[in-house]
């Protein structure tokens, strides 16, 4: 009885305004887009998976999720209230009400239109989940033993400045170094994919161990190694290096850049790595 009345009060308060036989289908898709809002502010597109998408709920702080929803619920109200108050009630005259709804819909798609252009190459989504972390830190520490070398550590410093790299790149959508100058003794590592995937810090890092196939044991800068790709192996492997941070982010058209920052930096010209 207590439910049934508490349905009944809401229901009124915010529902109560709307001149349609059927509000459980109107109440239904509101709650609905609400919920969704912040999937829609982040623009989630082809390539961003399902994970990423829970990730949006799991790691955005309350205040985000409950600012999106109660947006959401504000403008969702206003605009029932236009369309079914106002025109349902106050325009008889069909073509004034078909035109008016027409307008409303040009102001929807101009106002879209602009943001798309104002956002074209903004990033969507970024930073590594825990999980993640964990995989990557374990393949790195992994190719590092199989060498006899010490374990890394994990650094939110250098993480925070991988985060920030890979953000650049992905607002340019395109991948390449930051220069030796704006990294002061960090040595960087680079992913680059054409879709998002559930653990990209592990997954880069698997591909950069994978380079070990390709690796012959010399000093960087050996012409034993001159035609394959191993900086990334070696700078995983370096045996001075002791803590490592990686950042993560996926731009507007859905590629996804990986950044793993090294401390102190590795692959020194005319050296080992261990």
């Amino acid at each position: 009885m207590i439910i049934r009345m508490l349905n009944i009060k809401c229901t009124k308060l915010f529902f109560g305004y709307l001149s349609i036989r059927n509000k459980t289908i109107v109440r239904l898709f509101s709650i609905i887009l609400i919920i969704l809002s912040p999937i829609f502010y982040y623009k989630t597109i082809e390539g961003v998976f399902v994970e990423d998408i829970i990730a949006m709920y799991w790691y955005s702080s309350s205040f985000e999720i409950v600012y999106f929803w109660i947006f959401s619920f504000f403008v969702i109200t206003f605009l029932s209230y236009i369309y079914f108050k106002i025109l349902h009630t106050k325009m008889k005259n069909n073509l004034f009400r078909t035109v008016f709804t027409l307008l409303i819909l040009l102001f929807i798609v101009k106002c879209s239109k602009d943001s798309d252009a104002t956002d074209e190459n903004s990033v969507i989504f970024s930073s590594l989940n825990e999980n993640d972390i964990v995989l990557a830190l374990e393949v790195h520490n992994d190719a590092r033993a199989e060498v006899g070398v010490p374990s890394i550590s994990w650094s939110n410093s250098l993480s925070q400045d991988a985060t920030e790299w890979a953000k650049k790149m992905a607002e340019k959508d395109e991948m390449y170094h930051s220069s030796n100058d704006s990294r002061t003794n960090q040595g960087e590592n680079l992913y680059y994919s054409s879709g998002s995937s559930p653990n990209p810090g592990d997954r880069a890092s698997t591909l950069w161990y994978d380079e070990i196939s390709d690796y012959t044991y010399a000093e960087i800068g050996s012409t034993v190694n001159a035609n394959v790709m191993i900086g990334h192996y070696t700078q995983m492997i370096w045996s001075t290096t002791t803590e490592v941070g990686m950042g993560r982010a996926v731009s507007s058209s859905g590629k996804e850049y990986v950044v793993a920052r090294y401390s102190p930096p590795g692959n020194w010209i005319g050296s080992f790595p261990y």
